[in-house]
Parts: C-alpha cells; sequence; structure tokens
C-alpha cells in the first residue's frame, strides 16, 4: 500500500491479506481516492527502503466498491 500525504509517500507491504482487508474499509468509509494497479510493487518497495517513489506512472484504475480483493478472486 502507497499512502500519499503532505509529507511524501509512505509505503507498507502488509504480510497478510486478512491485514490488508483489515485496512482497506477504513480508506473506503472515509472516501479517500484508493487505486488499485494489477502489477506487483513490492520489489519496488523492498529496493527503495522507504525513499519516495512517484506512482502516477504505474497504470492503475480505481477500486470501486464491488471490486474483490485478490484473495476473492
Amino acid at each position: 500500500m502507497s499512502i500519499e500525504h503532505d509529507d511524501g509517500v509512505y509505503m507498507y507491504l502488509f504480510q497478510h491479506m486478512d491485514e490488508f482487508e483489515d485496512w482497506l474499509p477504513r480508506f473506503l468509509n472515509q472516501d479517500f481516492p484508493v487505486v488499485k494497479t494489477e502489477y506487483n510493487l513490492a520489489p519496488a518497495f523492498q529496493r527503495l527502503e522507504g525513499e519516495d517513489f512517484n506512482f502516477y506512472d504505474v497504470p492503475g484504475e480505481p477500486w470501486e466498491s464491488n471490486t474483490l480483493t485478490p484473495a476473492h478472486r
């Protein structure tokens, strides 16, 4: 998960899908824009080690309320 904020970008790699599924509704219920991508960004997160990354170049689409999480596809 990448969270953009005034101070830059916070990146977090979930260890378990359950953790992701717990956090996702918290963002959706607050009307934060949530975007998904088919790309596996985990290797980039690990190489960057906390450095900012421009996610605008990564193709993605808005997360819809009826979108299934990857574990439920």
